[in-house]
């Protein structure tokens, strides 16, 4: 089965937190489903919604989440959907910690320094709380993701964000799970 962990390079996994993280979002789907089929065989038209499976201890329960009621949760397994395919890392970074912030109240200081560092450039970064935190992960306001040791932080923030998402949609999911249930058909 795939897993999240598959996403970051073997040599740097050892660094992230990902590597001992359960997570409980799981199979994603990149995108909206509209329909579904039934048990008969037939396909039922469903309001666009997101798709997942989340952990129930050995086994999973399969969960659709309407995006007209829920935005910020179909988002959000449609982020995680998204990084199972090849792409540029500071965009998947970036797609990520757009869905946290959009769980999560109060995102972590370091991942939303890297956010900026990732969306603007160096010139334009002037809050200091932002350019402190950036000196102090990657020694300048500058990312230099061919320098090993950036390389190295940038992966243990990815593994952040991608468990930041993770927790905060199971938090979310749990609270309305009745709400989210496959039809019986």
């Amino acid at each position: 089965m795939w897993e999240y962990k598959q996403t970051i390079p073997k040599r740097f996994l050892g660094s992230t937190r990902a590597r001992a993280h359960q997570f409980w979002v799981l199979q994603p789907s990149g995108h909206l489903w509209e329909s579904i089929r039934t048990r008969g065989g037939a396909l039922e038209r469903i309001p666009p919604s997101a798709h997942c499976w989340l952990r129930d201890g050995e086994h999973g329960t399969q969960i659709l989440v309407p995006m007209s009621e829920y935005p910020a949760i179909c988002r959000g397994i449609m982020a995680l959907g998204g990084v199972t395919w090849n792409g540029h890392r500071p965009t998947k970074y970036l797609a990520l910690y757009q869905a946290y912030e959009g769980l999560e109240p109060r995102p972590q200081r370091d991942l939303a320094a890297l956010r900026h560092a990732l969306a603007h450039g160096p010139g334009v970064l002037t809050n200091p709380r932002t350019v402190e935190r950036l000196g102090s992960l990657f020694g300048s306001v500058e990312i230099d993701l061919g320098d090993a040791e950036q390389q190295r932080m940038f992966w243990v923030l990815y593994a952040d964000v991608l468990i930041g998402l993770d927790e905060a949609l199971r938090s979310q999911i749990v609270r309305s799970l009745g709400e989210f249930q496959l039809p019986r058909h």
